[in-house]
């Protein structure tokens, strides 16, 4: 994934450049940044994939999340393979982008550490030695980055793990102390449920009570009807209510998504009222509250990668460009173990299936054809093109 990103970043013109010590703009100068993940067919050319680069850039996203594993950026023990995501990091940040950086230690219903560390628990002192020195490692990307989540839907791997997520909490309270010495500009978090959707919610508020930033997926469906969408018009509510109970600290929304498809209790028009929520709700929070959204994906998958079980494909986690590597995860950024988005749940019945696998299919603001969906008229739009 970043080679693809540093191919594609030496092929454009370049943006005037950012210095690696240049200060960021006060945060409460300037709006939410917005991110758009692109994800488009592996047969893409290079040339398609700078159009679609292109076209997101030009409508305005500016936000553009890297991921690094930890079991394949330390291939084998204290050796490190992190030239790639620095150098990309630093081409994006000359571009005039935002980067936020994924480093997930957990990642759905998986954990996800070297294999010689499989067997010690989350406070053991061999893995934070061995964190600390993969973060020295990562020391010179770690300029580039505003932002940084260590774990991905975290509330779901540790719903039915209060023990480990003690431990967890141990390791991650030291992360955060080694790296404001390390990174002081850095915000750090742990990515989990909105709050609003979490099932559940009392290891959603431990994993975030002593976070710098609060990190969430958000898709809102109903409680009662897994992959029901509840109306457009939730996403005031619910973001009104997260950014007022954060207080204070900045929240970020590393994954937005919002189905078009009949299934989801959803329609073209609903999905546009929804992106245009978002939008106006980005630009009108000013980023020391709200660092950025990111919608999830650009374009619904193509047909035959969407299985009978309703699971996506592997391995995108939300683009092919400016987003995810290759991991064992779905395109939700779930373990395929985890039956249940952000939740934990057992998987219900047939039709819980088909909404599942109707949701991941049609969450795009483009068809999978390339054809745009009102959704991505809205954003085209509304979005503020970057100067």
């Amino acid at each position: 994934m970043t080679a693809l990103l540093l191919t594609l970043f030496l092929a454009r013109p370049a943006r005037s450049p950012v210095a690696a010590g240049t200060p960021r703009p006060r945060l409460a100068n300037v709006p939410a940044a917005l991110g758009l993940a692109v994800n488009l067919p592996e047969s893409a050319s290079v040339a398609e994939r700078q159009k679609a680069l292109e076209q997101v850039r030009s409508a305005g996203a500016s936000l553009f999340a890297l991921e690094v594993s930890w079991p394949a950026a330390e291939p084998r023990p204290r050796r490190y393979d992190v030239a790639s995501v620095t150098r990309t990091a630093r081409l994006l940040r000359q571009s005039g982008a935002v980067l936020h950086l994924d480093l997930p230690l957990v990642n759905g219903r998986a954990r996800e550490v070297p294999a010689d560390l499989a067997a010690f628990s989350f406070d053991d002192p061999k893995v934070a030695v061995r964190l600390g020195k993969l973060l020295d490692a990562l020391g010179p990307a770690l300029a580039d980055f505003s932002t940084m989540s260590l774990g991905n839907e975290a509330d779901s791997y540790f719903a039915d793990k209060p023990d480990e997520l003690r431990k967890f909490l141990r390791l991650f309270d030291g992360a955060v102390a080694f790296l404001r010495k390390k990174a002081p500009r850095l915000l750090v978090g742990v990515t989990t449920a909105a709050p609003t959707d979490s099932h559940a919610p009392v290891v959603e508020a431990d994993l975030h009570r002593k976070s710098p930033a609060l990190f969430y997926v958000y898709a809102p469906f109903s409680p009662a009807a897994p992959f029901i969408h509840r109306p457009p018009e939730t996403i005031d509510r619910d973001w009104n209510a997260i950014l007022a109970a954060a207080a204070g600290r900045p929240v970020g929304f590393t994954e937005v998504s919002f189905s078009s498809a009949p299934e989801n209790g959803s329609t073209p028009e609903k999905q546009a009222d929804f992106v245009r929520r978002m939008l106006r709700l980005a630009a009108e929070t000013e980023r020391s509250r709200l660092l950025f959204a990111r919608y999830v994906p650009w374009r619904d998958p193509e047909p035959p990668t969407v299985d009978r079980q309703g699971l996506p494909p592997l391995p995108v986690r939300g683009s092919a460009m400016g987003s995810r590597p290759a991991t064992p995860t779905d395109s939700s950024g779930r373990d395929r173990k985890s039956p249940f988005p952000q939740s934990g749940r057992p998987e219900g019945t047939r039709d819980e299936g088909a909404r599942r696998a109707a949701f991941f299919a049609n969450r795009g603001l483009v068809k999978a054809d390339g054809r745009p969906k009102l959704a991505w008229r809205e954003w085209t739009r509304a979005a503020t093109a970057i100067p």
